[in-house]
């Protein structure tokens, strides 16, 4: 992007990225799109602790994406905050007999 955009805008630019943004939010959105989307965030590092150069950049990656979706922004905090708080914990299993 350049500067005159950075600081003005660019209204066809803005129109095209919208585009793109509902684009990738009616095709992750699906059922199909949702397992692959998942399969994309595990592949991307997303879930793990990042140990390489290589990983942080997959992982920085799933981040864009997700926020091309609409998804990973700011104004989400509180819902994604929410939602991974619903999430099942992972318990041990219990002893059998037990």
């Amino acid at each position: 992007m350049n500067m005159l955009d950075r600081m003005f805008g660019n209204p066809e630019r803005d129109e095209k990225e919208e585009e793109v943004r509902k684009a990738y939010n009616l095709l992750f959105t699906s059922p199909h799109g949702q397992k692959v989307l998942a399969h994309m965030l595990v592949r991307l590092h997303f879930f793990d602790e990042i140990v390489s150069e290589d990983e942080r950049i997959l992982s920085n990656y799933a981040k864009d994406l997700l926020n091309l979706i609409g998804v990973w922004q700011g104004i989400n905090v509180d819902y994604v905050v929410q939602t991974l708080l619903k999430a099942p914990l992972n318990r041990p299993e219990p002893p059998l007999g037990g």
